[in-house]
């Protein structure tokens, strides 16, 4: 008899069976020994404790070195658990904490420390040196923005002139600095003609003028030695003026540093005022905005006076940009601009999906591509340009229905994902799977793709998240394969279902589903027999099924045991129906098949969201969607790992996913360059 495909894949190499069964051997017992030697740790607390209430605290670490051969660094640490861990140690020995991590949580602040046991409560892997991270977090916070932009400025401007060594021309270059900025000041505020354009709306100089023409010149004279100082002790070449909105976030030293360049080398050239304003838009050269008065102020130590006006790129850290992969119809997409990202562009290879995505998006960049062929040139434009990567990358290989030939078959993606990830280098990444992904006979293939990432540099875990805990009125497992650089990890924590309301099917669907029902208003007032059956039909309906949620939602009439799914979930579900079931039509046991309409909102998408032109289509792309609300709790977990932000996680999941808000915009909104910018 010939192997299946389970067995052996199409290029005749063998699952890597031996592997498998050895993970599927050894992990029960390793994650028990663990546990086993977490609890150990506490018993060994427990016994310091009875000992300290024998010998006193002042004789207890000698006697723990001396006598019971204990680590003098750990002495602190038993001494400590017992008084600030007890209270945790299920959560603890549940996740596996090592004597590492919980010395690192009785040496932090309380603050930390509960800050750390709730993300450990929740499910998110933390690792040695996490907890005092969150304590310095807390700290940085505490300090005034002002402040901490004045110590990045000075350490960013410290470390560029020590590699020229001309780190002491620091300080006389800023005191010149400051004289060119209140000489350019000065001929702004005495030059009454410059007032009157500015305030009229237009650029009409009059240059011969004798006050203008030597305050002009001045300027020019004085801005040359700066520019000259500028260049040798901070170099000649900075962040070109074409990438200031895109870099901003990522990058603000950089650019503020680009921008004070530039506006010395305008100075110099005389090109301000009558020739070229007070901006660096060529195309608004107005007299009545400061950008280079606001450059120039990044390079002096103290507060220049700042008249009206303002940057022309934002600084905003709260900023983050994500890139989609395998997007569908925009289900993740939709679900992570609703937490505040912005979309850099969706790539799908599927005509339908796509076009069903670009007519619901239309100003969406939208790449129609094969990811999986030359990854590294098709994502080379995206290098250092996105922080996070995202994708609900195709479950075919790991569905429990189909042949789960996972690493074999040819529509897995993981490998992909990884070579995507290298040559974006993003700050974090999440993708979506089916839970068969987490079966044993895929265990090596899993610890082949965590090993691959963390090369890359980054922390992985592996979470699932069920649909129904995060307002989806469906029953829907997905496994999550998330990435975060270790310098934002400690701050990332999985989405809670504390912090989301459940919408079961009755909540969802009563519109949509009993259209004809009594309205409470006419209640008491004669009903017609048919009216009678209906609302009885509707009450025996509501109270069976209303509570409870939808099966995942896939191809219907596929298999006696999903149609099986959907009878208990109150619907017959051998096929769609093309309306919800009239006034006649039914009565008390009737299961009404669901709509496209019904499946939308039991998938989370919007009712105005456009799919495909024929149901089958339709039902392709709706099975294939992810519920934009889970997308979004995830979303805001990541957003506020990225930027350090608190959010308020109850009220943002709270609001509903229209999907008519604004527009998702391109890679830099309004400011940002075309999508063809990105083909090349």
């Amino acid at each position: 008899m010939g192997q299946s495909a389970i067995e052996k894949s199409k290029t005749g190499n063998d699952f890597p069976t031996s592997e498998n069964q050895a993970l599927r051997c050894h992990r029960k017992e390793l994650i028990a020994l663990q546990k086993k030697v977490t609890a150990l740790h506490f018993e060994i607390a427990s016994q310091v404790a009875e000992l300290m209430a024998a010998v006193g605290a002042e004789k207890l670490p000698g006697a723990l070195v001396a006598e019971c051969r204990m680590p003098p660094d750990l002495v602190g640490t038993y001494i400590g658990m017992s008084e600030h861990l007890q209270d945790h140690r299920a959560v603890l020995e549940e996740n596996c904490a090592s004597i590492s991590v919980m010395k690192d949580l009785v040496a932090v602040n309380e603050a930390a420390r509960s800050a750390t046991l709730r993300r450990l409560a929740t499910g998110s892997l933390v690792v040695s040196g996490e907890a005092a991270a969150t304590e310095r977090e807390a700290r940085k916070a505490a300090v005034p923005q002002e402040i901490l932009q004045a110590r990045a400025r000075r350490r960013y401007l410290s470390a560029i002139a020590s590699k020229r060594t001309v780190r002491p021309a620091i300080e006389s270059f800023e005191e010149s600095v400051c004289g060119l900025a209140e000489e350019l000041e000065k001929f702004r505020s005495e030059n009454p003609q410059i007032k009157r354009a500015a305030f009229r709306g237009y650029h009409r100089i009059e240059r011969s003028a004798p006050a203008y023409r030597e305050g002009h010149e001045t300027i020019c004279a004085r801005a040359e030695p700066v520019l000259r100082e500028f260049e040798r002790i901070y170099g000649v070449s900075h962040v070109g003026q074409e990438e200031w909105s895109q870099l901003a976030a990522r990058r603000p030293q950089a650019v503020r540093l680009a921008m004070a360049h530039k506006a010395l080398a305008r100075l110099a050239s005389g090109r301000f005022g009558h020739d070229g304003g007070f901006t660096f838009d060529d195309n608004d050269r107005s007299l009545g905005r400061n950008d280079m008065l606001h450059a120039l102020q990044y390079l002096s130590a103290t507060k220049l006076p700042l008249p009206f006006g303002i940057l022309p790129v934002s600084f905003s850290s709260s900023e983050a940009r994500f890139l989609e992969l395998c997007a569908g119809v925009g289900g993740q997409a939709l679900g992570l601009q609703a937490a505040g990202l912005k979309i850099a562009a969706a790539f799908e290879n599927w005509k339908p999906a796509a076009q069903a995505l670009r007519a619901n998006r239309p100003t969406m960049h939208v790449v129609t591509a094969d990811i999986a062929k030359d990854p590294e040139r098709l994502f080379a434009p995206f290098a250092g340009r996105v922080d996070i990567v995202a994708g609900g990358l195709p479950c075919q290989p790991y569905s429990g229905r189909g042949d789960g030939e996972g690493q074999f078959d040819k529509r897995d993606l993981f490998p992909t994902a990884v070579r995507i990830v290298r040559t974006v280098q993003p700050r974090a990444f999440f993708f979506e799977n089916v839970e068969g992904f987490t079966f044993f006979r895929h265990g090596s293939h899993r610890a082949k793709i965590t090993s691959d990432f963390k090369k890359e540099g980054y922390k992985v875990w592996m979470p699932t998240l069920n649909s129904k805990h995060f307002g989806v009125p469906q029953d829907r497992k997905r496994v999550l394969v998330i990435g975060l650089r270790p310098d934002i990890a400690h701050r990332f924590r999985l989405p809670s279902p504390d912090d989301h309301a459940a919408v079961p099917l009755g909540e969802a669907l009563k519109e949509l589903l009993f259209p004809h029902r009594s309205r409470s208003d006419r209640e008491g007032l004669p009903r017609s027999p048919e009216q009678a059956r209906y609302d009885e039909w509707f009450n025996w309906w509501m109270e069976k099924f209303g509570g409870g949620f939808a099966p995942t939602v896939t191809r219907f009439g596929q298999s006696a045991d999903y149609t099986s799914s959907w009878t208990k979930s109150g619907f017959d579900g051998s096929a769609v129906a093309d309306r919800p079931p009239k006034l006649d039509e039914v009565k008390v046991g009737f299961l009404p098949k669901p709509t496209i309409a019904m499946l939308k909102r039991i998938q989370g998408l919007p009712d105005q969201w456009m799919l495909g032109s024929s149901t089958h289509a339709t039902l392709q792309q709706l099975a294939n969607a992810f519920p934009p609300q889970v997308a979004r709790a995830i979303g805001l977990s990541l957003r506020m790992a990225l930027t350090g932000e608190p959010l308020d996680v109850r009220r943002l999941g709270a609001k509903p996913v229209t999907g008519s808000g604004p527009r998702l915009t391109r890679f830099n909104g309004v400011e940002g360059p075309e999508p063809e910018d990105f083909n090349g």
